[in-house]
This record gives structure tokens, C-alpha cells and sequence, in this order.
């Protein structure tokens, strides 16, 4: 499929490709974690690139899903934190800012 996004030019779905390659790799009755993880960074960089805020979002819950699931918690909490920082609009991170609120926990 991802070559035929190639072909044709068409990469509008480039970066879900990537992702369900990603879980298609950590399905394999030996899951290629690995593979999975550079499937996850492609697709977080394709959806950035195009701007594409919820397949961002997609893409940056399967990477720290993995990193999680590796053991590798800080990173998956870095990865998190980004993630709402993608999902807030900026007007309500500045007023959030201004107020002193902490968007962490606790």
C-alpha cells in the first residue's frame, strides 16, 4: 500500500500507513519491536509534517504505548505530555499558563 502511495503521490493517509504497519509489525508471532518503533517515528513525522493534528495524536499514542510496554516509562510520560500539548489549543494553554495551572497531575 505505502508503495502505491509512492506511485501515485497520494500521501494524504501516508502517516496511518505507517502507524498500522507499526501494529501490524507487534502482531507478528514474534513482534518486531523494533520495526514497530521506526513504523511509529515515520508516521509521527509524516502527520507533522502535513499538519495533521489527529493523526499526530495517533501516531504519538503508539509510540509511547511501545516505549511503555518496553519498560522505557520517562520516555512514554515525555511522549504523553506532548501529546496533550497537541490536543489543547494554544489559547487555552496560555490561559492555563496565566492562571499558573500545571497541566500535570498532583
Amino acid at each position: 500500500m505505502y508503495s502505491q502511495t509512492l506511485m501515485t503521490g497520494e500521501t494524504w493517509c501516508e502517516s496511518d500507513i505507517h502507524r498500522t504497519a507499526g501494529d501490524i509489525a507487534l502482531l507478528a508471532p514474534e513482534p518486531e519491536v523494533n520495526k514497530a518503533e521506526i513504523h511509529f517515528s515515520r508516521a509521527l513525522a509524516a502527520a507533522r509534517e502535513q499538519q495533521a493534528k489527529s493523526w499526530e495524536l495517533r501516531a504519538a499514542t503508539s509510540l509511547a504505548r511501545l516505549w511503555y510496554d518496553r519498560g522505557e516509562h520517562n520516555k512514554a510520560g515525555v511522549a504523553a505530555i506532548a501529546m496533550l500539548s497537541i490536543a489543547i489549543k494554544p489559547s487555552a494553554r496560555e490561559t492555563l499558563a496565566r492562571r499558573g495551572t500545571s497541566l500535570h497531575a498532583g
